[in-house]
């Protein structure tokens, strides 16, 4: 779409995915526009320009964005509580509308029908199984994809399942890292036979910066993950061998884990944040392959740049494993 510099703005671009995202668009040349809260520092200094206002407020964006042209948007920023959806989209393209020609959406393969067909392809069924947050995605896409009907923009929608990178500010891969370097076992439930799929944080944010770019994104929906899913064995052995340490796995049935109050979504956690469901969940990228000429980061390597950063990072936190010690017994 565009085969030369211009003028994007990223909605978020201060942590994690947005942070990639802003270092993808920068490498390729453009001119970004970040517009956070302020709550996190801008890593970019005088690279970047910087908005500052609350997406979740009309008159916040309406002056931020006031006088200010972007050809690309590319909207990062979900706020949990009260959720995001198309009231602040439609907030954002009132405020931008002026020379504004490609919306790009991060959206997630949480929309997906974890009981639908797998793997899941960007066509298949959507529920929303994750309760508010999953159906605000699908609002938010439905929403986008009328007003590209409409002709008020051109859309593409970026579906990535649980990203894993540099800067995580979840407990994914750095809850197994806690625990490995420590020498610690790592609780799996039941068999650890329940496939995840996983994408690198460098991929998705390939992919919404490819989506600003190339004219064949307009209008398209794109799954963006590893090449293939992995069970939950396989991954902490997996991250193990990225940390060039030794694992033992402890096999605990979830009904168990339940009895002593383990969940799966919030603490005390028993397994990385929402890595354990009881249903599978793979996703198939052949669409974003074969149109968008997407290549997967191989997994070990992509853990293994992980591993470096955590390393690296703030050494001053310590983990704490009261309930692995409870439910372990040590």
């Amino acid at each position: 779409m565009f085969g030369r510099k211009v003028q994007i703005l990223v909605i978020g671009g201060t942590e994690f995915i947005g942070r990639h995202t802003v270092e993808e668009l920068l490498r390729r040349g453009h001119d970004v526009t970040v517009f956070h809260r302020g709550r996190s520092p801008n890593p970019f200094g005088f690279q970047v320009r910087e908005l500052l206002g609350d997406r979740m407020r009309h008159r916040d964006v309406q002056v931020a964005f006031s006088g200010a042209v972007f050809d690309a948007i590319v909207d990062l920023v979900y706020v949990w509580g009260p959720g995001t959806g198309p009231p602040e989209i439609a907030s954002v393209l009132d405020a931008a509308k002026k020379g504004l020609e490609r919306y790009v959406f991060l959206s997630s393969c949480g929309v997906y029908d974890p009981h639908g067909p797998l793997p899941a392809t960007e066509d298949g069924p959507r529920t929303p199984a994750l309760g508010k947050y999953s159906a605000d995605k699908i609002a938010t896409e439905d929403f986008l994809l009328e007003a590209q009907q409409e002709g008020r923009v051109g859309v593409s929608i970026i579906r990535p399942p649980h990203v894993y990178g540099p800067y995580n500010n979840v407990p994914r891969e750095s809850w197994f890292w806690d625990r490995i370097m420590a020498g610690r076992p790592v609780i799996v439930p039941d068999q650890g036979e329940t496939l995840t799929h996983l994408a690198a944080v460098w991929d998705v944010a390939w992919a919404l910066s490819e989506a600003v770019e190339n004219p064949v994104a307009e209008g398209g929906i794109f799954n963006i993950a590893d090449a293939e899913p992995i069970s939950q064995t396989a991954l902490v052995d997996l991250l193990a061998r990225a940390a060039s340490r030794d694992v033992e796995k402890i096999l605990v049935p979830r009904s168990r884990i339940y009895d002593y109050g383990g969940r799966a979504s919030a603490p005390p956690l028993y397994f990385a944040l929402a890595l354990d469901t009881d249903f599978d969940l793979t996703v198939d990228i052949s669409k974003a392959v074969r149109v968008l000429g997407f290549q997967p980061t191989d997994p070990l390597e992509g853990f293994r740049r992980t591993f470096d950063w955590y390393m690296e990072a703030d050494r001053t936190r310590r983990p704490k494993f009261s309930f692995d010690r409870l439910l372990l017994g040590r």
